[in-house]
């Protein structure tokens, strides 16, 4: 038996009879929502059927990140129905946009661990209904990063805190430099040497089993446009932006943000009440400050 892109044996059936066959139809589908089902008997292929997926759920913006930010599914849900999302098996908190055309669900702070996590979409009609799975994929991250070095004999201590770093296969990324910890089983702090004077300043990223950390420190790249009025919308570029906790300062004007899931830009509107001229423009992410950026309000 073939249901989509899935093969089944006779022992994953459910009953099977000369008329009827049942199964569980699987979460893990592509291709939908309407897929194709054919029956192989003594290899004789029958005529091609079809199952429609409702709900059926296409993508996932991002694809990947740490538990604790928003994730965006596109779904429009019918009138009078209510959505909610599971991720790796746990509630998620869950939002729909004024216009029922977007889902947002936080990646729930209770993952332990890194790597893909099945989300379900289950739309209920007033009988729930569980959608097609897709992947989120859960990174390593990274709060803080200590440096130390010693005379005698020359040595660099690199501790890395964070969450998720343990792991079978774990290193530090400086800059160009991949510093080799191997087995690492604390999840959160990750330490490595070498034996030189090594001066940490560019960024750092932790690597866990294949999986790449944010880097530190974060960086504020540019601010597109870089000449705009107050109350106009303005994109913020860089490395290391998304965040459990995110504000933007412009000069000494602070804009919240709360979760922000994009790592590498952002759109803020610049405060309606901001005074014509020159400002810096800062991200705070979690508690750490990048760099500041020049921003010219338009008078």
């Amino acid at each position: 038996m073939t249901v989509g892109e899935v093969d089944f044996s006779e022992s994953d059936l459910i009953s099977i009879s000369a008329e009827e066959i049942d199964l569980l139809m699987p979460e893990s589908l592509v291709g939908g929502p309407k897929i194709s089902i054919v029956a192989t008997v003594q290899g004789k292929q029958s005529t091609i059927a079809s199952y429609e997926v409702v709900p059926w759920i296409n993508r996932l913006v991002p694809l990947r990140g740490i538990p604790g930010i928003p994730v965006s599914i596109d779904f429009s849900v019918p009138g009078g129905a209510t959505v909610a999302v599971e991720m790796d098996g746990q509630a998620a908190t869950t939002t729909v946009d004024p216009n029922g055309k977007l889902v947002t669900a936080v990646v729930p702070i209770a993952i332990a661990s890194n790597g893909a996590k099945s989300v379900v979409l289950i739309l209920n009609d007033g009988t729930p209904k569980r959608s097609n799975a897709l992947s989120f994929e859960v990174l390593p991250l990274i709060t803080a990063v200590g440096v130390t070095t010693s005379v005698a004999p020359v040595r660099t201590t690199i501790t890395l805190t964070g969450e998720r770093l343990n792991g079978t296969d774990v290193a530090v990324k400086v800059g160009g430099l991949l510093l080799s910890k191997g087995s690492n089983a604390t999840p959160t702090q990750l330490i490595v040497q070498v034996d030189r004077s090594l001066a940490v300043t560019t960024p750092v990223s932790a690597l866990v089993d294949g999986r790449e950390s944010n880097v530190l420190p974060s960086q504020l790249n540019q601010i597109i446009p870089a000449v705009a009025f107050a109350g106009d919308n303005v994109t913020l570029a860089g490395v290391g932006l998304s965040g459990r906790n995110v504000t933007v300062t412009f000069g000494a004007t602070t804009v919240p943000l709360g979760p922000q899931s994009l790592a590498n830009q952002f759109s803020v509107r610049v405060p309606p009440a901001l005074a014509a001229g020159p400002v810096s423009v800062k991200v705070t992410i979690d508690g750490r400050d990048t760099n500041s950026v020049p921003f010219t309000v338009s008078g």
